[in-house]
C-alpha cells in the first residue's frame, strides 16, 4: 500500500497456514451445526457496524456499507476461534473467495476488488507472541498492534495487508487482506480504517 516491495514470503506463509487452519475448522463446526450469523447495523459515520457473533471471539469493526460481511463461531483445538470474511468492490460471494484456490482468489478480485477475514487465537498450544508478528508497530483503539502491506506475485499480482492485534495476552485478533493490483486509493484506504476501527469488547 506504500511503495512496492519484495513479498515477504515468510509473512505469506504464516498468514496462509494460519487462514488454511481457520479454514479447516469453520468446515469441521459447520458439519457440527455451530455455525452463527453475524449481524450488522448502521453506524454514524456511513459505515455499517459488524459484531461477531457471541462467542470466545469479540469482535467489532466498520466496515462500507457497499462492502459485504459474514461471520461464524467455532473453537479449534489451536486455539482459534471464528471467521469474518469481507468482501468489498468484486462481485464474487465471500463463499467464493471461501472454495477458491489461491490464484483463482487473485481472479475473484477482478483487478480492483478486496477480500478480508479476520480471525482470532485465545491461546494457541504453540505461544504467539506479537514481536514474531511481520509489520510496523501500531495501535489499534489502545491495543498494540502490527500491520504489514506489501506487494506480491505468489499467487498473482495483489497487495496483501496483514493485521494482528493483542487484545490481551495470548489473546490475537488477526486480519488478512488480499487487494487487486488495480485497486484505487479509496479501495487501500477502506482496508486500513477496518482494521483500525477493531475494537474487542
Amino acid at each position: 500500500m506504500k511503495c512496492p516491495r519484495r513479498p515477504n514470503r515468510m509473512s505469506h506463509v504464516f498468514w496462509a497456514r494460519w487462514l488454511a487452519a481457520v479454514v479447516a475448522a469453520l468446515s469441521a463446526a459447520s458439519c457440527a451445526g455451530s455455525v452463527n450469523v453475524s449481524r450488522t447495523q448502521s453506524s454514524a459515520s456511513g459505515w455499517l457496524a459488524y459484531t461477531q457473533p457471541p462467542a470466545p471471539m469479540h469482535l467489532t469493526f466498520a466496515y462500507p456499507p457497499k462492502w459485504t460481511a459474514r461471520g461464524a463461531t467455532f473453537v479449534s483445538t489451536m486455539g482459534n476461534v471464528g471467521l469474518v470474511q469481507v468482501t468489498g468492490d468484486t462481485s464474487a460471494t465471500a463463499a467464493e473467495f471461501d472454495a477458491a484456490s489461491c490464484p483463482k482468489r487473485v481472479q475473484l478480485l477482478h483487478g480492483s476488488g478486496a477480500y478480508i477475514t479476520w480471525g482470532a487465537n485465545i491461546g494457541s498450544p504453540i505461544p504467539i507472541r506479537l514481536s514474531d508478528m511481520p509489520g510496523r508497530k501500531v495501535w489499534v483503539n489502545g491495543h498494540a498492534a502490527r500491520l504489514a502491506e506489501a506487494k506480491s506475485s505468489i499467487c498473482g499480482l495483489e497487495t496483501l495487508v496483514n493485521g494482528a492485534i493483542e487484545t490481551r495476552p495470548r489473546t490475537f485478533l488477526f486480519m488478512h487482506a488480499e487487494v487487486g493490483a488495480r485497486a484505487g486509493p479509496a479501495t487501500l484506504a477502506a482496508v486500513r480504517k477496518i482494521f483500525f476501527s477493531a475494537r474487542a469488547p
